[in-house]
């Protein structure tokens, strides 16, 4: 999917990327936020780069310590399911694919 950018000049990364655009804009919100709690490490000036378009969002999944952060993200967001009830992981699964369906 090659899908013009705000300036519509070049193709948006982040659709490119992920292939579509609601999924573009969660993974720039969340690379916002990640930068925010960064603001002065390497991580933090990466992330910003590749939000501003000066280098690829590849460059994120070659940088060790990046990948290290999204790996505990992940652990820390299976620990909180195992958490739940089978009626609660339902729930916001049920609540997930709403949001899903409001966007298309």
């Amino acid at each position: 999917m090659s899908v013009t950018g705000a300036e519509g000049l070049r193709p948006d990364p982040f659709i490119e990327f992920t292939n579509d655009r609601h999924a573009a804009e969660l993974l720039r919100l969340n690379l916002r936020g990640i930068a925010n709690q960064h603001p002065t490490d390497s991580m933090g000036r990466l992330i910003r780069e590749v939000l501003s378009g000066g280098r690829g969002i590849r460059d994120l999944q070659r940088d060790p310590e990046f990948m290290d952060l999204m790996c505990e993200g992940v652990e820390v967001y299976r620990d909180y399911m195992t958490t739940l009830s089978p009626e609660e992981r339902a729930d916001l699964l049920a609540r997930a694919h709403e949001l899903v369906a409001d966007d298309e």
